[in-house]
């Protein structure tokens, strides 16, 4: 009974951990439907045309290409957990830019930062659950990310709802923080590090994920 307790509490936390990087990420998708009214009618510290709050709300959408383009190529040498913590960086910088910028320059520049973070953790964030999961909780654990698509849609408009958008940002920038420095602790995938050839490592994680009993039999498959 202990085992399956460890095996369960220490996949739960990992996943849930690792999926925290989506919050972040969606909140740049659901942040136009309260800034951009307040950026075009001219109450900000500088006001956009319409034309240019299209291209504030579009531009998170190349910088989803490169992170995406980016995890697919680093994830295969750093592994899904390196990814993962390496999305909270663009991120952060993202809501910074947002919450202290002043131009019109800075904004789409954060925006895009944001689209890159996106990219990184919407492509490793499933990688790293799927590796790490066994099957009978594996459904319920990859749940988690659309959970989290409509959690950071939900938190950015409420925060909107009351809030400048300086102070929503900055708030925003402590879930990237907090995404860092819990998942830090997590361990890596498995699957990752046997495909490196690094077994002792790969073995350990999954003692630490599995238990001893399931951890040990499926190390030995």
């Amino acid at each position: 009974m202990f085992s399956h307790g460890v095996l369960r509490i220490s996949q739960y936390i990992s996943a849930l951990t690792g999926s925290f990087s989506i919050i972040s990420s969606e909140m740049h998708f659901g942040w136009p439907s309260s800034a951009l009214m307040t950026l075009t009618n001219g109450t900000y510290h500088f006001q956009i045309s319409p034309e240019e709050a299209s291209w504030l709300a579009v531009v998170l959408f190349p910088g989803i290409v490169v992170g995406a383009l980016v995890a697919n190529i680093l994830s295969r040498s750093f592994g899904r957990k390196s990814i993962i913590l390496m999305s909270t960086v663009p991120l952060f910088v993202s809501w910074l830019l947002l919450g202290f910028g002043r131009s019109k320059v800075i904004f789409y520049i954060g925006r895009f930062l944001g689209g890159v973070g996106g990219g990184l953790s919407f492509s490793a964030v499933p990688m790293y659950v799927g590796e790490i999961s066994e099957p009978h909780i594996r459904g319920f654990l990859s749940s988690l990310c659309p959970v989290f698509v409509v959690l950071g849609m939900f938190f950015i408009n409420l925060l909107g709802l009351y809030l400048s958008i300086s102070i929503s940002a900055l708030i925003a920038c402590g879930i990237p923080l907090f995404t860092f420095a819990t998942f830090f602790f997590m361990p890596e995938s498995p699957v990752f590090l046997m495909s490196k050839g690094n077994q002792e490592q790969a073995k350990k994680n999954l003692l630490l994920l599995r238990g001893p009993e399931n951890g040990y039999k499926e190390f030995q498959r």
